[in-house]
């Protein structure tokens, strides 16, 4: 009498070590051999299959420089170069570093997730953007992951990044006084020149104010100031640029003794320079 037992079962495999080709899945019937039998070498056999994987690669488009504080442009292709679908979803992740390597420092600028799995040979395309932080300048790095969790088994996980070096920069507003008097009468308007002067690498096209400011002691922001006069600043100052200012200010009646004159140029920090 034979009674044959039929048995089948769905695996997931998701041991990333195992690779990819030709492995073979062994069955074992009565594994720890609690049953006699005459015969325990027929209790085992082999079967081979062919392991596919999928193996996303990515290509990105973007700029050399781009201007900090401001949005940047860019875009980037997912492809399954591998001969397995991706099933999985997963995160595709734009950092800015400043070097080429991707690691824990660097700062995440945006996090796009894809949900539609990716058959083998298929391929999307993601056309965004992202804003720079401010003040930054100099040599820094966009740095593109795909998948960046690793939530999807892939043949070969060291093709998910793409890397572009690229120039940063930012305005740098300096402020100088050219002319103002040393003494003047109570109630006497006092006449102040300053420039202005745009000493970075970019356009400095953020509105801002510049203000005057007599102060007792020789510092800007406690209980004895006064304002004597704020200008407003909504046209762009290209780099390398200048704005000359010649402005009455009206000292208030009763205002007598030793002051110090302040002024500042933008005032509330609308502009994201690199030198604050």
């Amino acid at each position: 009498l034979h009674r044959l037992i039929r048995r089948q079962r769905q695996m997931c495999i998701r041991d990333r070590t195992i690779g990819t080709g030709t492995k073979y899945l062994f069955f074992r019937t009565d594994a720890y051999n609690r049953q006699s039998e005459a015969d325990n070498d027929n209790n085992i056999t082999a079967v081979s299959i062919d392991i596919k994987a999928a193996d996303l690669a990515l290509n990105a488009a973007i700029p050399t420089s781009a201007a900090a504080g401001k949005g940047l442009a860019l875009s980037w292709t997912v492809t399954n170069d591998g001969q397995g679908k991706a099933t999985a979803r997963w995160y595709d992740v734009v950092f800015l570093s400043s070097d080429d390597v991707l690691d824990s420092g660097d700062r995440t600028l945006k996090s796009v997730f894809h949900k539609g799995g990716l058959d083998a040979g298929a391929s999307y395309t993601v056309d965004d953007s992202v804003t720079i932080p401010g003040g930054l300048t100099g040599t820094w790095h966009i740095i593109v992951a795909a998948d960046y969790y690793k939530y999807q088994l892939e043949a070969d996980e060291e093709n998910n990044t793409f890397v572009q070096v690229m120039t940063l920069n930012a305005p740098d507003l300096n402020l100088t006084v050219t002319s103002n008097p040393s003494v003047i009468s109570n109630g006497q308007d006092l006449v102040v020149s300053w420039t202005v002067t745009n000493e970075g690498s970019s356009t400095a096209d953020a509105p801002w104010y510049e203000r005057a400011i007599l102060s007792s002691d020789e510092y800007v922001g406690n209980y004895d100031d006064i304002e004597i006069g704020r200008i407003s600043q909504s046209d762009p100052l290209a780099a390398g640029e200048s704005l000359d200012r010649t402005v009455s200010l009206n000292v208030p009646w009763g205002v007598v003794g030793d002051y110090k004159l302040f002024v500042q140029v933008d005032v509330w920090n609308q502009v994201a320079e690199s030198d604050e």
